[in-house]
Formats: C-alpha cells, sequence, structure tokens
C-alpha cells in the first residue's frame, strides 16, 4: 500500500462492511469472488470516492513505530520458539524439570535450570 501511495496512487480505505453493504446494493445473492470484489470496489472507488477516507502516507515517526512493533512481534516469536525448544529438550533429557514448573520462561524457573543444568552443584 506504501508503495501505490509513493507511486502517486490514491488509495481509499475501504471499511469491509462498508464494502459488504455495496455489495448487497449490486448483487442480491451476496456472492463473493476475488473477480467479482475487485469488480465491486473498483465501481465503488469510481462512484462514491466523495464518501471514502484516502490514505495518508506515513511519516517519520509512523515508520519508527511500526520498525518497533515488528521487532517486538519477531522477539515474542523468538522467545516462543525458545520455550517451545527448551521444553522438548527437558521433556527428553529432564522430565521432572517440567513436572516442577509449568512457566518456563518465568526468570526464577530459568534461574533455577540454569543452575542445575548448566552450573551443577559441586560434588560431595
Amino acid at each position: 500500500m506504501q508503495a501505490l501511495i509513493a507511486a502517486g496512487y490514491t488509495v481509499f480505505a475501504v471499511n469491509p462492511l462498508q464494502a459488504a453493504r455495496y455489495r448487497d446494493r449490486l448483487a442480491a445473492s451476496g456472492a463473493k469472488g476475488d473477480a467479482a470484489d475487485a469488480h465491486m470496489l473498483a465501481d465503488m472507488v469510481r462512484t462514491d470516492s466523495h464518501q471514502l477516507r484516502p490514505v495518508a502516507p506515513d511519516n517519520a515517526e509512523a515508520e519508527a513505530v511500526k520498525v518497533v512493533s515488528r521487532m517486538h512481534k519477531t522477539l515474542i516469536w523468538e522467545r516462543t520458539r525458545a520455550v517451545q525448544w527448551l521444553r522438548h529438550a527437558l521433556r527428553d533429557y529432564f522430565p521432572a524439570a517440567l513436572a516442577a514448573s509449568a512457566d518456563l520462561d518465568a526468570a526464577d524457573t530459568l534461574e533455577l535450570l540454569e543452575r542445575r543444568l548448566i552450573r551443577p552443584p559441586p560434588p560431595g
């Protein structure tokens, strides 16, 4: 969408409910399809563009928010992947740890696992 705006095209935001109501005006069957939806949206912009809101290009602050939110989402996915890997490894090698704590990404659980697995107690 931003590429179209940058290329000089006017892009309109269409509310899905607004599009559904427009579709109902055109076809009694309410049938949907990609080609029919594209035709309906083009007709909607042609005849009712005065009722649609053009999408404004993003400013630098909005782009920064997008970057930060994408990074946040990526970090959540990576944490989830790491916890799933840890759960799988513990199931194979140390199932008692799974029985002791269900919340594997809690700070106290990770500290306990680190002390038990990475720095085992000295013999004796």
